[in-house]
């Protein structure tokens, strides 16, 4: 029986209606994602201010726009972040730029969340010439101009007077999120005068004097004249300075504690690319360090780890290194295959190395958490407490710009809890995505805590991955 057109055009009409509804829905669902999520701040046209306090105050003014825009704060906490920022709004005035910056960091660090914080820091702090990095048995130089490179692994005894565990308390309350995120940070503010003055107006804004321990364990004093922050200086990890290969961003070459060493830890082989790999005793074990949860110039992330684990035979493994240390995060989506798949090339007996430290942070968390989720009773943490909660604020728009200073200041706008997994219930505060993907991880502490030793990092060993390599040895005896 042939179909008249007239049923064939009202069919066609239904399903182009059809289409569309499902179009519009898309398209709103897609619109309400944005704007929950990633909101952009309308800040009004304010006058050109006409000294240093009306400026002070027109930042500060804008600033109380966090509260609106991030959803980390307590109730106490933003009572206090409004209190807190009316005593600043009455001496405005006296606020020099560097303490205007330390104060911002500070209010903005009440909210208690590592994503709710100021960036960009490096484009407005000054630095003097030379690197700092934590470790195990202390703060020391890991990285120096040329001229200064008779400083190299020294370990700091004190800068402008104060001892680092001084130092390192008096600067964590100016870090947003844990102890761990602030230890993991603060380096690059022991680096800037401006920084120390904007925390201790009695400190000198441009110079610093370091009082340090050399290598021939004699006493030093080096009094260091800062440089003048680049506008647009890129943030580089203090974690960077470890590895001894040239950054990018540096107007001359550096020397490192590791320069010219050939045998590197494999950590630091290929610090700037975000995946480096190497398989271990004969092609039963595999190292994967993930550097930074995105791609880079050979590619998506997601497809350079699907090559690795698409070459893997399942259960082949007797153990594989995941390797997230240095990692400050990313895109976690782009680790979401990868952290499923892994574990399924590893032998039932063998055993999943996840490697952590206080600079493991944002979407390193979360591969973290898949990672440990997925290889279940074979997976390990090795290492350091991470740099984050397993369940913390992150997302965000567009930053507010504090329009004198221009301070960048960032929100959090979506809830993850990668301990417990977000449920259905929970759609009013967690990230819409993390209902398809989280999963319930539980505590991310490491089994086994262990910090990088300078003694070692200097001789070219990795601390941490001496002890993996111990734990290793049953998985790959030969009985």
């Amino acid at each position: 029986m042939p179909i008249k057109k007239s049923t064939v055009k009202k069919a066609a009409l239904i399903l182009i209606g059809v289409l569309m509804l499902v179009g519009a829905a898309g398209w709103g669902l897609g619109a309400a994602f944005e704007k929950r999520f990633h909101p952009h701040p309308r800040v009004a046209k304010l006058p050109q201010p006409q000294d240093h306090t009306e400026a002070t105050r027109q930042d500060l003014e804008v600033l109380g726009q966090l509260l609106r825009l991030d959803r980390s704060f307590s109730p106490q906490a933003a009572q206090k972040f409004e209190q807190e920022r009316a005593k600043l709004m009455a001496i405005a005035g006296d606020l020099s730029r560097p303490a205007l910056e330390m104060q911002v960091s500070r209010l903005v660090a009440l909210a208690g969340n590592g994503h709710t914080t100021v960036g960009r820091r490096l484009r407005r702090l000054n630095r003097v010439p030379i690197r700092l990095d934590w470790f195990a048995d202390g703060l020391f130089v890991v990285r120096t101009t040329v001229e200064h490179a008779d400083l190299l692994g020294a370990q700091v005894i004190s800068i402008n007077g104060k001892t680092p565990e001084e130092l390192l308390a008096g600067m964590t309350p100016y870090v947003s999120g844990t102890p761990e995120h602030a230890k993991a940070t603060i380096p690059l503010f022991l680096e800037s005068p401006a920084a120390m003055n904007g925390v201790w107006s009695e400190m000198p804004s441009d110079v610093a004097t370091y009082v340090l321990r050399n290598n021939a364990g004699q006493p030093v004093t080096a009094q260091l004249e800062s440089v003048v922050a680049d506008p647009q200086s890129p943030y580089i990890d203090p974690t960077r300075n470890l590895a001894p290969q040239r950054i990018a961003s540096e107007a001359a070459p550096w020397r490192s504690v590791l320069s010219g060493v050939t045998d590197l830890p494999l950590v630091l082989r290929e610090p700037d690319a975000s995946v480096f790999v190497q398989e271990l005793d004969g092609g039963v074990g595999l190292y994967v360090h993930i550097a930074q949860v995105m791609g880079d110039g050979r590619g998506g992330l997601s497809d350079q780890l699907a090559a690795i684990v698409d070459a893997i035979k399942p259960e082949s493994l007797r153990y594989a290194i995941l390797d997230l240390r240095f990692n400050g995060g990313g895109n976690y989506v782009e680790t979401l295959r990868f952290t499923k798949e892994l574990p399924k090339r590893i032998a039932r007996d063998g055993k999943l190395f996840i490697l952590t430290d206080h600079a493991t942070f944002s979407a390193a968390v979360v591969t973290a958490a898949r990672a440990k989720y997925f290889g279940g009773t074979r997976s390990l943490i090795l290492g350091e407490q991470l740099g984050d909660r397993e369940r913390f604020w992150a997302e965000s728009g567009t930053p507010l710009e504090l329009p004198n200073s221009k301070i960048l200041v960032f929100f959090a706008t979506g809830y993850h809890d990668w301990n417990g997994g977000c449920q259905w219930k929970d759609l009013a505060r967690c990230f819409w995505i993390n209902i398809l993907f989280d999963v319930p991880a539980g505590s991310l502490a490491p089994d086994k805590t262990i910090a990088w030793r300078f003694a070692d990092y200097r001789n070219g060993i990795d601390t941490v991955m001496e002890e993996v390599l111990i734990e290793r040895a049953p998985l790959i005896r030969k009985d």
